[in-house]
């Protein structure tokens, strides 16, 4: 090692003896000599003696570093920090250099005539390709848009087309890929059906009228959600598609026709529902499943009289519950049964009812409601119960409520369905399945409390045995 260096001490020293001196760091150490135990012998400020060899270690280095570049020309283009600085600034600027074309517009980039032509011209070529593939693509939208705007199909027309639909469309399982789907059809078939059933002259104007019947879902698509008809694809009928937690059961079809009062609309439905039950065939059924959807788009807000609203409710519930049970059939047991009440809806007024729901919510207020629908609630008397269908062969009759006479006829249909109801002997009373819920509802499951309240309504018989086991 040369001695006789003078070197920047990097750190401090304080001396222990007097053979040692005290460094602090920034001091100028000029180095005498330098022992392998790490200790070096130096002069700072005119004072000699001992220190540690690592409080010049680092700068050391440097100084070494620094005396070896001191003949380098640091604006020499070899130098390492010009080259730095130009590696610096060349990324700088390949990353944030502007386009050709804005290098173009300004003049700095210039390009010869014939490349330039070229470009413009490939330019061009791929804007004009852009605007006609765009153009295409929205003209054949329109268009679609148009073929379904100006379909003329009058809703009766239309009713008659799904009544056929329903009765005599080919539908099966089909199987794509490693998928089967049951109760379904594909597009081709439909049209071909159309065309064969002379509703249309030809394909084109089948197609049409298939995808017209695709945005009024009346017909689903199985394996894609897209609003768009296609021959290959698989299609079910909209009563046939699979229920999910909550199954609306009145939507066949939107309906677009004219629509009357409430309590007309639904005493029309019964009215047709019961000639539906006494002379079932598959075309009436459809025809029923048409005329419910009408209850889609009916006006809720003009039952402004509490007594029309309980009358409409009590209705809508007894047809909601014939209509489920005859379409779905009859539960098998309790599980199906609570499946029926709480899972089967009516799609009324834009607003969705359960049969558990108008009973507990609208009709008797057990269960308090948080949404637009609490409008509709009434305070019903607690007997109304005994005249709601249920799923049971103890069920009252279906009978149409009106507003004039609504407490009197339901009094005298209530007696005399206990009348035929009720069987009576000298240990027992076999009550009505209306009357048990009427107990679990109103009076914490006690029969004879509930008996006691719906008094005025058994036959004498029962009220005569009841008097009688109170005596003893």
């Amino acid at each position: 090692k040369q001695h006789g260096n003078t070197i920047v001490a990097t750190k401090s020293y304080k001396a222990k003896d007097e053979v040692e001196i005290t460094v602090k760091k920034g001091d100028k150490v000029t180095i005498i000599q330098t022992d392998e135990s790490g200790w070096c012998e130096g002069t700072v400020n005119n004072e000699r003696g001992w220190f540690p060899k690592y409080v010049i270690a680092t700068d050391e280095r440097k100084s070494e570093k620094t005396k070896e570049d001191e003949n380098v020309d640091v604006n020499s283009l070899t130098s390492i920090e010009h080259r730095s600085n130009a590696n610096k600034q060349l990324m700088n600027f390949l990353h944030t250099r502007p386009a050709p074309e804005d290098l173009r517009d300004r003049n700095i980039l210039r390009v010869g005539r014939r490349d330039s032509k070229m470009n413009i011209e490939s330019d061009e070529l791929t804007k004009r390709r852009k605007i006609e593939t765009l153009s295409k693509f929205f003209k054949k939208k329109i268009t679609k848009r148009n073929e379904i705007a100006t379909q003329q199909v009058e809703e009766p027309q239309l009713d008659k087309i799904l009544v056929a639909l329903y009765t005599s469309l080919p539908i099966s399982t089909h199987k794509k890929k490693y998928e089967a789907y049951e109760k379904c059809f594909p597009g081709s078939v439909l049209v071909e059906w159309l065309v064969d059933r002379n509703h249309f002259q030809d394909n084109s104007s089948a197609r049409t009228f298939s995808l017209y019947l695709l945005h009024r879902r009346i017909i689903v698509p199985v394996d894609s959600t897209a609003i768009e008809f296609k021959e290959k694809r698989f299609y079910r009928l909209k009563i046939h598609q699979e229920p999910v937690d909550l199954h609306i059961t009145n939507n066949i079809k939107t309906w677009k026709g004219p629509v009357g009062e409430p309590l007309e609309v639904l005493a029309n439905l019964m009215k047709k529902y019961q000639r539906f039950s006494e002379a079932p065939s598959h075309s009436e059924a459809v025809e029923v499943d048409i005329a419910i959807a009408e209850l889609q788009q009916v006006s809720l807000a003009t039952l402004s009289d509490e007594t029309d609203r309980t009358v409409f409710f009590v209705n809508l519930y007894n047809l909601m519950t014939e209509y489920i049970l005859g379409r779905f059939g009859e539960p098998e047991n309790e599980f199906m049964a609570k499946e029926i009440q709480n899972k089967k809806a009516f799609l009324v007024d834009t607003s969705v009812f359960t049969l558990d729901f108008i009973k507990r919510s609208i009709l008797f207020s057990l269960e308090p409601i948080s949404d637009p629908r609490a409008q509709f609630k009434v305070n019903a008397k607690p007997y109304i119960l005994c005249l709601l269908a249920n799923c049971s062969q103890q069920s009252p009759p279906f009978e149409c409520y009106n507003s004039r006479n609504f407490e009197e006829m339901s009094a005298t249909v209530l007696r005399q369905f206990f009348l035929s109801e009720f069987i009576s002997s000298v240990h027992m009373i076999s009550c009505p399945t209306g009357v048990q819920e009427y107990a679990t509802l109103f009076c914490e499951d006690k029969l004879d409390k509930a008996l006691q309240e719906l008094m005025d309504f058994v036959p004498e018989s029962v009220r005569y045995q009841l008097e009688e086991g109170e005596q003893e």
